[in-house]
């Protein structure tokens, strides 16, 4: 096995404001799962992005120059959205952060729909540049290395603008606070470590796979850049090999696990349903709106409201209110400039019930009681 490579360093957006980056100390040169006296032992302020392709590992310094190297490639585009193709990679990861970073709003795309339909995204939502983009551009944009760059500025933005989710039927925009806020509420309500590992699920182009990206970045977690699909071999290597203690995904896929008869990898310690009342032993994350802590799952709920939002329900519609709640729905172009449209109340649609301890029961969830009744998570690993 290669060595570990430190390569870069804790970044400094306004998400990890809070955080003081340490040096490392001592040489890097443990391999990847070991420790020693040369390893850098990372502390609440420490914060790891690790290719598992290369086994590189950004931290440090050298992160911090990793985002301002790109950052400085972000100011020289037009003004307006980016938009990026967003496999499981380092390099997404840390230009996801240069755009925090830099004031630049940006939507992580899926990469299927960035290859198949590319040349429709940037007609629908003028971007400034679509970065991760195939082929010849359409008219008004060029080529530059992998990108298509706008000849002109892109559609007028809204300054509190910071991320654009196109994962659900009508997107969702966040504000520079909103990413803030749910970064750090699921880092509390999950109870995330710094020196924990984490795998790149779900995907970093949905909200949950980004919620989870910006609550381990600010909780000095690491985490791990894994392509590839989660039932393949490669995926459960890396996790492995960097002693993942958590994994995250929908009710669909632990059921498909499920069916493969796959058996957690030994360094896990917590596993995370997405978006579905978990089995016993499980923690949850209902997008910006409700999370369990690990051994506080509840049969048939999907947990309380994230710390420092309310959930209520009204007139058997779920309500949530807090600073985790995005500024409202985005189709076309028209709607990047628009302002705060929620104010911090979300209807989502849903309808459910809260028990007398505050715990979110939904109306449409089924029973995954004994979707892993195989699975035993040994903290003594």
């Amino acid at each position: 096995m290669p060595p570990q490579r430190i390569c870069a360093a804790v970044p400094h957006p306004r998400l990890l404001s809070g955080l003081a980056p340490n040096p490392p100390r001592g040489r890097a040169s443990a391999r990847p799962g070991e420790s020693g006296q040369d390893t850098p032992a990372p502390d609440a302020r420490d914060a790891r992005v690790i290719d598992a392709r290369t086994d590189d590992v950004y931290y440090g310094p050298v992160l911090r120059r990793a985002v301002q190297r790109v950052t400085l490639r972000l100011a020289r585009l037009p003004q307006g959205l980016l938009m990026l193709a967003a496999p499981a990679t380092a390099e997404v990861i840390v230009t996801y952060l240069a755009a925090l970073r830099s004031g630049r709003p940006v939507a992580p795309v899926d990469p299927r729909l960035v290859r198949s339909r590319a040349a429709e995204l940037v007609t629908r939502f003028a971007p400034a540049a679509l970065l991760g983009a195939p082929g010849a551009p359409p008219p008004g944009y060029r080529v530059d290395g992998r990108a298509w760059v706008r000849t002109d500025p892109g559609a007028p933005v809204h300054p509190d603008l910071a991320v654009v989710l196109l994962d659900g039927p009508g997107g969702m925009r966040l504000s520079r606070r909103a990413v803030q806020a749910e970064g750090e509420a699921v880092a509390r309500a999950l109870r995330i470590r710094s020196g924990e590992a984490t795998l790149t699920s779900p995907p970093l182009y949905t909200g949950a796979g980004l919620a989870l990206l910006n609550a381990h970045l600010a909780a000095g977690a690491a985490v791990v850049a894994a392509e590839g699909s989660v039932a393949g071999a490669e995926f459960w290597a890396a996790a492995e090999r960097w002693a993942c203690g958590s994994f995250a995904a929908s009710p669909r896929v632990f059921a498909l696990l499920r069916r493969l008869g796959w058996a957690p990898v030994r360094s896990l310690r917590n596993l995370t349903m997405i978006g579905g009342a978990p089995p016993e032993g499980f923690s949850s994350l209902l997008y910006g709106v409700a999370a369990t802590p690990p051994g506080r799952s509840r049969p048939g709920s999907v947990g309380p409201a994230l710390p420092g939002g309310r959930l209520s329900i009204v007139r058997g519609e779920v309500v949530y209110e807090g600073d985790t709640v995005g500024m409202g729905s985005v189709r076309s172009a028209a709607d990047l400039a628009r302002g705060d449209d929620l104010r911090g109340v979300l209807r989502t649609g849903e309808r459910g019930r809260l028990d007398a301890d505050g715990y979110l029961h939904l109306a449409r969830d089924h029973d995954y009681g004994d979707l892993f009744d195989a699975v035993v998570l040994d903290p003594g690993a």
